[in-house]
């Protein structure tokens, strides 16, 4: 605005340019309290001290001088177009305004489509806007008496003319300047208004060739868009509701590009030619409305009623045949739209001038549009394209197998609903980080998961890595999902819809097992006890699933044993509930058992090698230490043997039994005495162990026969009483007096063995 009135604003827009230089002043104010991300720490910084030093550092300067009275300094100065042109600095507020873009197309919750459509759409205002100001502004410079060298003081549209132009109402000057630069900018030349001087014509040629880089960007900024699309007046308004028939068409023609059996370009073309039609339509339909909703006085005042072609007039066009109305309408609106602009036809009053900067602002919507499809046509980027591509080739894939019809019609619905649902949750994760796409799977599948029958009573930890490891599937009624028989790779929950378990029989009869609803699942059995497929799955509503990979559950399971045997016991328990369960109970209980002997034996492999901590994740996993291997040997045992006494601590704290004998009646005390660990006997007498032998008489006459001086003395140090007797009711004394063992008799006795004892 200050450009076309270069000496000086009136005092109405005087009193707008106060107001918003205050608005800008009030947000010079607010920059010193607005935090800021640092570029290099990626933090925000709130300090105020931080915020005012980098906003001094920064464009204060630029933002307090534009923000000075230079119409009242211009005017105090003598007018000295000097000053004036300092003005220029406010232009620098344009960042502002881009910064405040940049922010809007970051922010997710606003739509980012229509935030790049408002961004382009300020960017033409604003260039048109700022075309007009100087249009103006070269018709005001000039001295009065050159007025009629001007483009607005020649101008005269219909009866109408614009001499003594500077005392027409102000926005009336504005419009029409907005239209000659909008007219100017979309090329559609009517031939109304044009340059006069030298001047006009200069600036016109600098403005055209701006005007092809400007609509360059936004054409090719929306293509992106695109491809990343007595009667009351009151009541006849209420009509535009027919608008929304349109639902129907757009609808039609999404069906249409999806029917493989008609083609592609030529539905694209034809959508097109559709909505280039529909809009011309709807313009010619507008430009009509205006010319008729003036008074029949003023019909010279608009631009049918003032039209004149060859030597045929449309003055009292009400009369004329209403198909040439409409043509002439259409042909209006189409010549305008393709910015031919022959110039027979053109706005005349300034309803009409508005509608049409409107008109060819969203032609330019339009153009970009239609050009974003013909090029996504040519290059056949489209999601739909790659689609009846894909389409295409399982067409001739099924041909050449010669398929059944059943098959080519799962295969053909599958893939269906794969399009349909391209956009569920597991394709807009997939490159979204790892750790945020299982927070964001937690939040999504654990409701679903939490409510499976066979995770009841599972730990969090446990559902946690279940969830994050789920992917999305959906399936159409009637697809068989797995068969009977069939080796399973995937275990499935069902989230919505419901499936069938079928049971095949010898003759090919099926027999319905059990009804698959929400929060159910299938393939467990097979997976858990690593047997074929016992029965056919078969979807019966349209469902979604969650699928679990084989190998990842049994990884789970590997690491979570105690939530692993939750997961069985739940099996069992809904056994008298659920049908599946009942036929598979043998093939259930058999897995159970082999599960429990080889978490036998690698709580006992961590025990022998000394491995306390794969023992204590195993314990604490639910592996129960009181387990014994094939020869009834529990942890305890080895660990006594082989001399570990943290293993041996920890497993007493664990509340095994300490006294446990194996298949071949020895205790882990006995083992620690065999294998001479001296400190485990040690703690283990102190926790109360025992030898609790059978035969202890029989047994501790062997030692003294054998001569093991070394074992003798730590069964006697251990608890063992010397005095215990054979089947001859002979004890230890008896062997060792007889055999003459010295040593063995003089330890006994120091053991408290009786000298008088009598056998029988």
């Amino acid at each position: 605005m200050e450009f076309g009135f270069f000496r000086g604003l009136p005092e109405n827009l005087f009193v707008l340019d106060i107001v918003g230089q205050i608005a800008f002043l009030v947000d010079i104010v607010l920059q010193f309290f607005v935090a800021f991300q640092d570029k290099h720490t990626y933090r925000t910084d709130d300090k105020p001290t931080h915020i005012a030093h980098r906003y001094l550092k920064s464009h204060f300067f630029l933002d307090l001088v534009s923000c000075f009275p230079w119409d009242l300094i211009y005017k105090a100065s003598g007018k000295h177009e000097v000053v004036r042109y300092i003005l220029w600095i406010r232009l620098f507020r344009v960042r502002k305004v881009i910064e405040f873009f940049q922010r809007l197309e970051k922010d997710t919750r606003i739509n980012y489509l229509f935030t790049r459509i408002l961004k382009l759409i300020f960017v033409e205002v604003y260039c048109t806007h700022t075309a007009a100001c100087i249009f103006y502004y070269l018709a005001t410079t000039l001295p009065a008496e050159n007025e009629g060298y001007t483009w607005i003081g020649s101008l005269k549209l219909g009866d109408y003319s614009y001499e003594n132009f500077r005392k027409i109402d102000i926005w009336k000057r504005y419009t029409t300047s907005l239209y000659f630069a909008i007219v100017t900018m979309a090329t559609v030349g009517y031939g109304d208004i044009h340059a006069v001087n030298l001047r006009e014509m200069i600036f016109v040629m600098i403005y055209v060739s701006f005007d092809m880089v400007l609509g360059a960007y936004l054409i090719g900024v929306l293509i992106i868009l695109l491809q990343a699309s007595g009667k009351h007046e009151v009541v006849r308004y209420i009509l535009w509701i027919r608008l929304f028939r349109v639902r129907k068409v757009i609808e039609f023609f999404q069906r249409l590009e999806k029917d493989t059996r008609i083609n592609y370009l030529f539905t694209r073309i034809l959508k097109l030619i559709f909505v280039e039609v529909y809009c011309t339509h709807t313009a010619a339909c507008i430009f009509y409305y205006l010319a008729t909703t003036l008074p029949a006085e003023n019909e010279g005042y608009t631009w049918i009623g003032s039209l004149k072609l060859g030597d045929y007039s449309y003055e009292n066009f009400r009369k004329i045949d209403i198909w040439k109305r409409y043509t002439t309408s259409l042909y209006f609106a189409i010549v305008t739209m393709a910015t031919v602009g022959y110039g027979d036809i053109h706005a005349v009053n300034l309803r009409e001038m508005i509608f049409v900067m409107i008109y060819v602002s969203f032609d330019m919507v339009l153009g970009a549009y239609l050009i974003g499809n013909i090029t996504a046509l040519i290059v056949k980027g489209s999601n739909t394209e790659r689609f009846r591509d894909k389409m295409n080739d399982l067409a001739s894939f099924m041909n050449r197998k010669k398929l059944r019809r059943d098959i080519r019609s799962q295969i053909t619905h599958h893939v269906r609903s794969q399009y349909d649902s391209k956009f569920t949750n597991t394709v807009m994760l997939q490159d979204i980080p790892a750790s945020i796409r299982a927070k964001i799977a937690q939040l999504l599948y654990t409701p679903y998961i939490e409510k499976i029958p066979l995770f009841k009573g599972c730990s969090s930890e446990f559902i946690n890595q279940i969830v994050v490891r789920l992917h999305e599937e959906y399936f159409f009624p009637g697809e068989i999902i797995t068969e009977q028989g069939n080796v399973v790779d995937h275990l499935y929950f069902v989230c919505e819809g419901s499936l069938e378990a079928l049971e095949t029989k010898t003759d090919g009869t099926e027999d319905l097992v059990e009804l698959l609803e929400p929060h159910t699942s299938f393939g467990d059995i097979s997976i858990i006890c690593n047997i074929s497929q016992p029965f056919t799955i078969r979807v019966r509503s349209l469902c979604h699933l969650l699928r679990l990979d084989k190998q990842s559950f049994s990884n789970i399971l590997e690491i979570y044993f105690h939530d692993g045997r939750k997961i069985l016991n739940n099996l069992m328990e809904g056994k008298e509930s659920n049908e599946r369960i009942k036929k598979l109970e043998s093939d259930v209980m058999i897995h159970i058992g082999k599960q429990e002997a080889e978490l036998a034996l690698k709580v006992n492999s961590a025990a022998f090698q000394g491995d306390i901590y794969q023992l204590k994740s195993l314990v604490r996993s639910g592996a129960d230490p009181n387990k014994t291997d094939y020869d009834g040997r529990a942890p305890l045992h080895l660990a006594a043997s082989r001399g570990y006494e943290d293993i041996t601590l920890f497993l007493i704290q664990e509340g095994v039994d300490i006294n446990q004998k194996d298949k071949f009646g020895n205790t882990p005390l006995l083992e620690a005495v065999k294998a001479g660990q001296d400190r485990v006997i040690d703690l283990l007498v102190k926790e109360g162990a025992s030898f609790d032998l059978e035969d202890a008489g029989n047994f501790l006459c062997t030692v003294v026969v054998k001569g093991d001086s070394d074992f003798l003395k730590r069964l006697l140090s251990s608890g063992m009483d010397p005095n215990t007797e054979d089947y001859d009711h002979r004890t230890p004394l008896h062997v060792a007096a007889s055999e003459g063992l010295f040593l063995m008799a003089k330890m006994l006795v120091e053991a408290g063995a009786s000298v008088v004892a009598k056998d029988r």
